[in-house]
Parts: structure tokens; C-alpha cells; sequence
């Protein structure tokens, strides 16, 4: 597949640049004191009367409803398509309510991407047997959880990255379809990620990694912080990951991040994980422009070569 986006570049280029002068303003100014509180009570009066309307990439997930080990997930963020003339933090996502099996999860990744050269993002991606995550007979090949400041429709200024450092956003915990995630990451906003495979000695892992993620992101939005330097989109998972894995494993993170100097500090999210064994010294697997569109697990055939179809 061949990127076309002339609009994206520009638009992304200005906005990353805002982006890193406010990442670099963060740095120079030591921390900023988290002087700011969020405003959850407006944000989710707001989000429940319809006057807080999220940034286009954003809808809070919720329960629909769950009938033995199937769940039914509203505003999973399912599908988007590039939009001429649009900036990317405008591009409209369709967001669906899904049906998700946990018994059909095959393996869990740990991703990163390039949101500007200062800054990472970390997310968490479970893979799916065909029929584990479906939207009207439409099967998706991963459910991905990133964890992000809530932002309305119109907060995309350079102010954006000063305010989240500062503490002044609420934390959203969004789900995505893989097929959104490529599309949005890989040819809108033309950025790289990579994935390392989750290493576990349960193979049951997937499957509770999938409840916790599912639990996590249904309560109620808008009731905690999210801050760059303490809650952010790599220290957040922590929780989540711990509750789907065995105890000794889950005691051996616990014992790294009491052990770290900077537990909270999300460039060393993936260091705590390989510390605790959970991330081993698999070659990482890079995406950028066209095999963003490789099947999934295909493009992590190599991570587990004994069950490579």
C-alpha cells in the first residue's frame, strides 16, 4: 500500500513541533510541579450530557453488557480512513460496539511509537483468533489499550504537552481495533512503533490479560490524573498487566518497581518489563509505512516460530 499524504505531513509537522518545544520546555524547567488538578466533575457531567465532546481520536469505552465469557464493548475505536484537508487530531474514527471472547486471545505485545522524537507512547496490544473481536460478522486481529489524557474537540494546541506534564487532564483508558491503530499510526500520522512479545510462562495470560484490559476500561471515565512524569501511558499498565499474570510473576514486577529509582518513568516502562523477565531480547519488531498492514500475526510469526502458522 502506498502512502499519499502531503496534507499529513504538514499538519503533523506543525504540530509535533509544538509538541517538542513543550516536551523541551518540560525538560528545562526541571518537572513542573503538578500544580494543576482536572476538573472530573465537569468532564464527566460533561461527557454525560453531551457537552464535553472528546478530541476525534477519543470516545470512553463502557460495558454493554457480558453473558458468561462474552462482553459487549461500546466506542471501541473500530475503523478510520485518511481525510484529505484534515488535520490527523481532526480525522473522524468510526467507533462501534464489539463483541470480544477472551477465550480466543493468542498472545499479548507490548508496543511503543514515535509520537515525536522527545516523546514515546507506550500501549498494549492483545491478538485475536478470527472471532474474538468482531462488529457485525467483521472480525479485527488485535484489541489495543492506550492509555491517554482526555482532551475535547478543541485541546490540540501547543499548550497540550506543558498542560499534561502539569497533571491537568483527566486519564482515559481508549480501546482501539488494530485495523484503526494501523491506519491511524501508520498513514495518517506516518509514525513508527514496534512490538515485543509479553513473556509469560501461563499460557492462560492472554485470556485475563483481555478481562483485566476489559475492566479497566469500562469504569467510570474522567476520575483519575493522567501526568507525563507520574501516571502516564506506560506506568498505568503496570496494574493492568500484573492482575493477568501468575503470582510469582506479578511479585517479581512488584519487586523491580519497589527496587527502581524511577518506577513511574515511562522510558524506562519497558526496562521494569525486561528486568522482571516479561520482556526477553527478541529483536523488537519495527513497523513503518507498508508493513504496517502485515497481518498481525504475521508480523510476529518470529517471536513464536513453534506455533507459526
Amino acid at each position: 500500500m502506498k502512502l499519499k499524504s502531503k496534507f499529513i505531513v504538514s499538519s503533523s509537522f506543525q504540530l509535533l513541533s509544538v509538541l517538542i518545544l513543550g516536551l523541551l520546555l518540560s525538560s528545562v524547567l526541571p518537572t513542573f510541579a503538578k500544580d494543576s488538578i482536572p476538573d472530573f466533575t465537569s468532564a464527566q457531567k460533561g461527557l454525560a450530557d453531551g457537552t464535553f465532546i472528546p478530541i476525534a481520536f477519543q470516545n470512553p469505552n463502557g460495558l454493554i453488557s457480558k453473558k458468561g465469557n462474552i462482553w459487549e464493548i461500546s466506542n471501541i475505536r473500530w475503523e478510520v480512513n485518511p481525510c484529505p484537508g484534515t488535520s490527523w487530531y481532526a480525522v473522524p474514527h468510526k467507533y462501534v460496539t464489539a463483541r470480544i471472547d477472551p477465550s480466543k486471545a493468542l498472545h499479548v505485545y507490548i508496543g511503543r511509537q514515535t509520537v515525536t522524537p522527545l516523546f514515546i507512547h507506550s500501549f498494549l496490544v492483545i491478538s485475536f483468533d478470527k472471532g474474538g473481536l468482531e462488529f457485525n460478522g467483521q472480525s479485527s486481529q488485535g484489541l489495543l489499550l492506550t492509555i491517554e489524557p482526555l482532551l475535547r474537540n478543541d485541546q490540540h494546541s501547543w499548550k497540550v504537552p506543558i498542560d499534561m506534564v502539569k497533571g491537568k487532564y483527566p486519564r482515559l483508558y481508549q480501546l482501539a481495533s488494530w485495523e484503526d491503530f494501523t491506519v491511524f499510526c501508520g498513514e495518517i500520522m506516518q509514525q513508527m512503533a514496534w512490538l515485543r512479545p509479553l513473556r509469560t510462562k501461563d499460557s492462560t495470560v492472554p485470556q485475563r490479560m483481555v478481562e483485566s484490559v476489559l475492566q479497566v476500561s469500562t469504569a467510570a471515565p474522567a476520575t483519575s490524573q493522567f501526568d507525563y512524569t507520574t501516571n502516564n501511558c506506560g506506568s498505568c499498565l503496570f496494574p493492568i498487566i500484573s492482575q493477568a499474570l501468575p503470582k510469582d510473576e506479578a511479585d517479581r514486577l512488584a519487586q523491580v518497581l519497589k527496587a527502581s529509582s524511577k518506577p513511574n518513568f515511562s522510558r524506562w516502562f519497558q526496562k521494569h518489563l525486561e528486568l522482571s523477565g516479561l520482556l526477553d531480547e527478541s529483536k523488537p519488531v519495527r513497523m513503518y509505512h507498508d508493513n504496517f498492514f502485515i497481518p498481525l500475526e504475521d508480523l510476529c510469526k518470529g517471536f513464536f516460530p513453534k506455533v507459526a502458522k
